[in-house]
C-alpha cells in the first residue's frame, strides 16, 4: 500500500470503544475518533483517506470490533 497523503491512524481498543487517532507524517495527532460500532466509526473517517486506505482501516475497525467482543488483544496489523 502506497503512503496515503492525508496521514495514518493507529486503531487501538480503550474504555471498551475502538479508537482511530489520526496523524500527520510529523506524527501530531490530527483527531481521534471513538465508537462500540466499527460501520459508524469508519463513516466519521472515510472521506479522510484515499480508496485503498478506507479499505484497509474497515477491515481493521471490523478486527477490533471482533476482539472488543471475544475480550482478545488486539494488534493492529
Amino acid at each position: 500500500m502506497k503512503l496515503d497523503p492525508n496521514g495514518y491512524f493507529i486503531i487501538t481498543i480503550r474504555n471498551q470503544l475502538i479508537t482511530a487517532e489520526h496523524y500527520n507524517y510529523e506524527d501530531q495527532l490530527k483527531n481521534s475518533y471513538s465508537s462500540k460500532d466499527p460501520e459508524e466509526l469508519f463513516n466519521k473517517i472515510k472521506d479522510l483517506v484515499n480508496d485503498e486506505h478506507a479499505l484497509y482501516l474497515k477491515k481493521e475497525l471490523k478486527r477490533a470490533e471482533i476482539a472488543l467482543k471475544t475480550g482478545d488483544k488486539y494488534i493492529q496489523n
